[in-house]
C-alpha cells in the first residue's frame, strides 16, 4: 500500500474521487492545502480528521505518515523546493505540473534512482492513446511510420509567450516521443498567427529512418469542450483513435447527442502506474528523462516557427 501526501490538490477532487474507489494499491494519507476550507473535499474522502497549510508542515510534522508525495499545478511556483524536499525525506514524487514549469528541478534530480520520480503525462493514460499504444506495441501495425494528432481547445488565451507555447503544446510533444520511443532528429513549427502563437500551432517531428509526426494543437473551439484524434501508420496497419465516446453515432436530425464526457479515468490509471513503479522501480513508463526530453523538444519547435526555420534536435535530447 503506497500512502499519499497530496499537495494543493482541490481541484483535483473529481479524479481523486473517481480513481481513489477503483485502486487498491494506494491511499491518501496526508493532505496540504494553504486555504484550509479547501481540504476538506479531499480529507473527507480519504476520511482524514486533519491537514496541514504548508509543505514544509508536512515534512517536519507528518513524515512518518506518507511513502510519497504528489505535487499539483497550485504549488508549481515552489515545485523545486518540494521536490528538494521529497528526496531529503526519501519519499517518492509525482508531479502533476507541467515539465516546462518544473525543468530545472527535474535536470536537478536527473540522475537519481534511490526513489521514483514520476512527471505526470495525462495523455498517455487516456484511453484513447492507449488503446492506441497497445496495437503499436503488440506489432499489429508494424514499425511506426507516421503519426498524426489534432488537439482542439477550448479557452481565452492571454499569455502569448513562447513558455506558454512551450507549455501547450509539451503532452503532445511527449506522446509523440512516446509512441516512436525516440526524440526527432529534426523539428518545425509554424503557427495560425505570428502575433498570436497560442491561438494555434501545427509543429512537424521527423525521426531517423523516416518516420514522421504531425500535430495540430488549436484554441479555436470557443465554449466548445475539447476534441483530440490520434492516427498511426506502420508498415502493416494503421489506428485511429479519439476521445469522443461515440458521441457522434448518437447525434439525430437537429437534436444534440449527449455530451461528451470529462475523462477522469486517466488520473487513477497514472496513480496506479505510480504505485506499480515505487514497487518495480525499473518498470516505470513515465521517467525524469522523458519529460526533459518533451521539454526539450517543445523549446525546439517553438525556436523553429520563430525563425521559420527547420531546427536540428541535438544528439543528446534522444
Amino acid at each position: 500500500m503506497t500512502r499519499l501526501a497530496i499537495v494543493e490538490g482541490s481541484g483535483f477532487i473529481d479524479e481523486y474521487t473517481h480513481a481513489i474507489s477503483r485502486l487498491s494499491k494506494v491511499r491518501i494519507s496526508a493532505v496540504v492545502e494553504a486555504d484550509p476550507g479547501a481540504a476538506e473535499p479531499l480529507t473527507s474522502l480519504a476520511e482524514l480528521k486533519w491537514s496541514t497549510t504548508s509543505w514544509q508542515r508536512l515534512f517536519s510534522n507528518h513524515a512518518n505518515e506518507f511513502d510519497a508525495v504528489v505535487i499539483h499545478p497550485r504549488a508549481a511556483d515552489e515545485i523545486t523546493e518540494i521536490v528538494a524536499a521529497a528526496h531529503q525525506a526519501k519519499k517518492h514524487a509525482l508531479i502533476c505540473v507541467s515539465p516546462v514549469r518544473c525543468y530545472d528541478a527535474l535536470h536537478v534530480i536527473e540522475d537519481s534512482t534511490e526513489f521514483v520520480t514520476m512527471v505526470a503525462q495525462p495523455l498517455r493514460f487516456m484511453h484513447y492513446p492507449r488503446a492506441a499504444y497497445g496495437s503499436l506495441q503488440s506489432g499489429n501495425i508494424g514499425r511506426l511510420g507516421l503519426l498524426r494528432m489534432h488537439n482542439w481547445m477550448s479557452s481565452v488565451v492571454l499569455d502569448q509567450s513562447a513558455a506558454s507555447v512551450a507549455e501547450m503544446i509539451v503532452r503532445e510533444a511527449d506522446l509523440v516521443c512516446w509512441m516512436f520511443d525516440a526524440a526527432p532528429e529534426v523539428v518545425f513549427g509554424v503557427t495560425v498567427s505570428r502575433d498570436r502563437p497560442m491561438d494555434g500551432i501545427l509543429f512537424h517531428l521527423g525521426f531517423e529512418g523516416g518516420g514522421m509526426a504531425i500535430v495540430d494543437c488549436n484554441h479555436s473551439l470557443a465554449n466548445q469542450q475539447g476534441y483530440c484524434a490520434l492516427s498511426l501508420i506502420g508498415s502493416t496497419g494503421a489506428v485511429y483513435a479519439d476521445d469522443q465516446h461515440n458521441t457522434n453515432l448518437l447525434i439525430r436530425e437537429q437534436t444534440i447527442g449527449l455530451q461528451v464526457r470529462e475523462e477522469h479515468d486517466w488520473f487513477g490509471q497514472q496513480l496506479n502506474e505510480f504505485a506499480r513503479a515505487i514497487a518495480v522501480p525499473s518498470q516505470s513508463s513515465c521517467t525524469i528523462h522523458d519529460a526533459i526530453r518533451a521539454v526539450d523538444v517543445s523549446n525546439a519547435i517553438v525556436g523553429s516557427f520563430g525563425v521559420g526555420q527547420v531546427a536540428t534536435m541535438e544528439k543528446s535530447g534522444s
